[in-house]
């Protein structure tokens, strides 16, 4: 009776391991599609980001001389929460601060295709943070889901 049982293990493993393998080799191929992709959509959307934000340290609001208030969004991932925000305070001067620029470069072309003229977007670690605005500049953070695990 127990011949059957290893056999059925056997091949459930087997299974397993295919779709594994299958899975794996799928998301290596969707990431490498995803990054070819990458530069140019970055570049698209090139008024958005801010290629050197130790530069504005202290002149964040420069950007928007207008705005009541500087908010600052931790790990804004794939941008709906940056998007709607800034959508519903178009007085405030939203930046957007994300270290993985896959997700970062969907939250710049939602804000682009919104038309939104208050929202920045720094690709960071956040742990960095503290060189980039000075003491007392920010008005209000936004922390919700951030991916604190390194990879």
């Amino acid at each position: 009776m127990a011949r059957p049982k290893l056999i059925e293990d056997t091949l459930l493993l087997e299974l397993i391991k295919k779709y594994f393998y299958e899975e794996c080799h799928n998301n290596v191929r969707k990431l490498k599609s995803s990054l070819k992709n990458l530069l140019p959509r970055m570049k698209a959307c090139a008024d958005l980001r801010i290629a050197e934000p130790a530069l504005k340290k202290g002149d964040w609001r420069s950007l928007k001389p207008d705005c009541t208030a500087l908010w600052v969004e931790v790990g804004c991932g794939k941008g709906k929460f940056t998007a709607e925000t800034a959508q519903a305070n178009p007085d405030v001067l939203l930046i957007a601060v994300e270290r993985c620029r896959e997700a970062m470069v969907v939250a710049m072309e939602k804000a682009q295709a919104m038309g939104l003229k208050n929202v920045y977007y720094i690709d960071m670690d956040v742990a960095n943070i503290e060189e980039i605005f000075a003491g007392f500049e920010i008005d209000r953070l936004f922390i919700n889901f951030p991916d604190p695990w390194p990879r």
